[in-house]
């Protein structure tokens, strides 16, 4: 018999599976581990993955479909981080996957479509798409698990005054939309534009939820030794990150707590239009 109340989450699949995250697995893995950790939604819930850069995109009318009751068969989309530049103008899946997120988020569809959470490259891609500017960092990469001191927007939507999440990113958002009702809800120290939010249509992270602080200590490690090899003279917007600033995010990773579960208490709060 099948469960009327089933529902689903599409999960948008930017990047190609790759082994520094470990045994902790892709990052749909590690989304599906917190999700399900954190689950707060009356309906059973199912994940739906969508390997866009491989090309595979849902319908919009997938998307937006609902059961003979008229409710949505899927309760939010969730758009995970990507080795890949969000603002490229030349791949054609990515100008594919913003020109989906152009229709998911045009004010035409607002009673549409799901509810939708983007992470790192999904939160840039889904700037990007509503007009701000995004780009390389000029303060460099930040790693670690960071410090991020929530404005009254994010204080109000989080119940505290500072969050610590999983960062592993070298590009930023600069500033927020400047129409349509999104607000920032918090900055750190090398990003001021942490994340998006929208009553009850949006919220996005530039950092991962999704990463223990284990992932992010990886991703550091990772990114030491990859600076290792790189030859910045050929991209100019890249920065090179000093040993002894990427040994200070290495340690945050062990001095500071991980809030990856208060923001995904809050995506299902999203999802299930509470907030």
């Amino acid at each position: 018999m099948t469960n009327s109340s089933a529902r689903k989450i599409a999960i948008f699949y930017t990047d190609h599976d790759d082994e520094w995250t470990g045994t902790h697995g892709n990052f749909v893995t590690m989304a599906k581990t917190l999700l399900d950790e954190t689950k707060d939604h009356p309906a059973d819930i199912s994940y739906d993955v969508f390997h866009v850069c491989n090309g595979e995109f849902p319908s919009a009318e997938l998307l937006r479909s609902v059961d003979e009751s008229g409710a949505r068969h899927y309760v939010g989309i969730f758009i995970t981080g990507s080795r890949y530049d969000s603002f490229d103008t030349t791949t054609p899946w990515i100008v594919q996957f913003r020109e989906l997120l152009a229709e998911l988020l045009s004010h035409d569809a607002e009673d549409t479509y799901p509810p939708i959470v983007g992470i790192c490259f999904g939160h840039q891609a889904i700037a990007k798409t509503l007009g701000c500017d995004v780009g390389r960092n000029p303060l460099g990469f930040e790693g670690g698990v960071a410090k991020i001191t929530l404005n009254p927007v994010g204080a109000q939507l989080f119940g505290t005054d500072v969050l610590h999440l999983s960062e592993v990113h070298n590009d930023v958002v600069f500033h927020p939309p400047t129409e349509g009702g999104y607000s920032n809800w918090g900055s750190s120290a090398k990003c001021e534009v942490q994340g998006l939010y929208k009553p009850r249509r949006l919220l996005t992270f530039q950092g991962h939820p999704e990463f223990p602080n284990a992932v992010a200590a990886r991703g550091l490690e990772k990114t030491r030794k990859s600076q290792a090899h790189e030859d910045f003279a050929k991209d100019s917007s890249r920065i090179r990150t000093p040993p002894e600033e990427l040994d200070a995010m290495l340690a945050s990773t062990q001095e500071h707590p991980n809030d990856g579960k208060i923001a995904s208490n809050k995506i299902w709060q999203l999802f299930a239009q509470r907030i």
